[in-house]
């Protein structure tokens, strides 16, 4: 497999990513899934790509050809400042002068005559029942050609030709438009997965959901913070704490602890309680409380586990990320929120 490996600027490509994701409206996952990566790696890849943790990608190209851009503009310009009208100018332009390769990624393995053909009816097969869905879309919900094309900024033959299922089906961004003026589901509309409707449409009507598992978390500690990021921790014993603080959480073990110094602003300020729930399952992405053996505790951002080593990322980007091996960590628990100074209340 001859995959080029891009060297990335610093502060160029994940940035851009990130904001163009933005301008799309496209979670990782579906992104991952149109670039033809498996979900869980790819969105764990993008992640940590938008977060500059590498500086080699080697899905450059393929995020260029998505989100519509020449790959070393996307590596080397500062994209930040487009609106969503003028990147979708952009992409048009561009998918117009670069028209896809049969569907085809340069950079898989060739493939055997047999498997090209196979493959070949599998995606002609995808493409029609892709099609076949919008076309059914449009008639239940009684759209137009012109009320598809305005939404998905196409132009009128193209949407004509949607309805008669015909010609190239919508791309994962097309979909998403629609999905939010129409609220057909996008992953329905393109993959077949899940149900046509969207469960909450925005122009439903607000149906506010009750708070009713409000409970007072013992504050069991204080979180002091100290230098290169690190939290020195003080802990009472249980039962013992320094008041409460009101959250809600269905978690009987959770705790909280009382945060001083401002090396983690913005996002914990001093006098800030964190909220701890130990019976929560972390996911790469959540903010945890990690305790070291030494006897450090820091809050951290969650990344990734491999090979029996567990990778954070700070807050705040002037402490760079770490890792520990677990038989360095005693414990690491899942961060439920910060409660602000307000919500304390004394024994």
């Amino acid at each position: 497999m001859n995959t080029i490996v891009y060297t990335m600027r610093p502060m160029s490509l994940g940035k851009n990513v990130k904001h163009l994701r933005a301008l799309a409206d496209i979670a990782l996952e579906p992104l991952a899934e149109a670039l033809g990566l498996e979900r869980a790696a790819g969105r764990q890849k993008i992640y940590a790509l938008e977060k500059r943790e590498s500086r080699k990608s080697d899905i450059a190209s393929d995020l260029a050809r998505f989100f519509g851009f020449p790959v070393e503009r996307l590596l080397t310009e500062d994209l930040t400042h487009l609106t969503r009208d003028e990147w979708l100018a952009i992409r048009s332009a561009y998918h117009h002068s670069n028209p896809p390769n049969n569907g085809q990624n340069p950079t898989q393995i060739e493939q055997s005559p047999t498997q090209a053909r196979a493959d070949h009816s599998r995606t002609e097969f995808g493409r029609s029942e892709a099609l076949q869905r919008v076309q059914a879309a449009g008639n239940s919900l009684g759209l137009s050609a012109t009320d598809i094309a305005k939404a998905a900024n196409v132009d009128q033959a193209v949407a004509e030709r949607w309805l008669r299922a015909e010609g190239d089906p919508p791309t994962l961004v097309q979909a998403v438009a629609l999905q939010s003026k129409f609220g057909i589901n996008a992953v329905w509309l393109t993959k077949g997965k899940g149900d046509p409707g969207v469960t909450v449409r925005f122009a439903d009507e607000y149906q506010p959901i009750p708070i009713t598992n409000w409970k007072a978390i013992p504050v069991v500690g204080m979180a002091q913070l100290g230098d290169n990021g690190y939290w020195a921790d003080l802990e009472y014993p249980v039962g013992h704490g320094e008041g409460y603080v009101n959250f809600p959480t269905n978690d009987p073990d959770a705790y909280a602890l009382r945060c001083e110094g401002d090396s983690m602003r913005p996002r914990i300020k001093a006098g800030e309680f964190v909220v701890v729930e130990p019976n929560h399952e972390i996911e790469p992405g959540d903010e945890v409380l990690v305790k070291s053996i030494d006897g450090r505790v820091m809050v951290k951002e969650f990344l990734y586990r491999r090979s029996g080593r567990t990778h954070l990322i700070s807050t705040n980007d002037a402490h760079p990320p770490v890792a520990f091996t677990d038989d360095e960590i005693e414990k690491m628990h899942y961060v439920a929120g910060i409660a602000k100074r307000a919500m304390w209340r004394p024994d």
